[in-house]
């Protein structure tokens, strides 16, 4: 499934060979593939697997882009005003995607490395302080976001996985 991102040369996409695709079939689609952004490979066998991919790269735009929409709403409950709140939340979501993407590629583009955002997040949460205070809430165990997020791509998963049957299924 496509992500917007592609449209500027940063979405992303995985893809499945089976016997008859050899190393050099795998070249091309790369070339083609990451013209559009990044690729990753499953092995054959893994093709449940897009089902998930599509819940969080083919989705997963949409979830950031409400975060940021939910971000924006924050700061005007807060008594911003909707220029200022509007200007916070985009510029906040922007840069703080490049000063990762900066740090992927310090490590040599490996977004493995470390862990990077959850080091990132580490580096600005002070004990105590402002940062920690807000994360409190998002790390709730029951209500937090890692709760949400995994329901969200359970949900987008099992819909991938019903869409596909239904293509699958003849017509009666």
């Amino acid at each position: 499934m496509p992500n917007t991102p592609a449209a500027i040369g940063y979405g992303m996409s995985a893809m499945i060979g089976n016997d008859y695709v050899t190393s050099s079939y795998k070249r091309v689609c790369d070339e083609l593939i990451q013209s559009v952004g990044q690729v990753v490979w499953l092995e054959p066998g893994n093709e449940d697997q897009m089902n998930a991919i599509t819940a969080i790269s083919g989705s997963g735009p949409a979830y950031l882009f409400y975060f940021v929409e939910c971000l924006y709403q924050a700061g005007l409950d807060q008594g911003l005003s909707p220029a200022v709140a509007l200007q916070l939340a985009n510029a906040t979501a922007i840069g703080a995607m490049r000063y990762m993407e900066s740090q992927i590629l310090s490590k040599g583009g490996d977004s493995a490395s470390n862990m990077i955002s959850s080091q990132l997040r580490q580096d600005v949460t002070s004990p105590n302080g402002t940062t920690f205070a807000g994360l409190s809430a998002l790390a709730n165990e029951r209500t937090g976001l890692q709760s949400l997020l995994h329901e969200t791509v359970l949900r987008a998963t099992k819909r991938s996985r019903e869409l596909g049957e239904f293509i699958k299924k003849p017509e009666e």
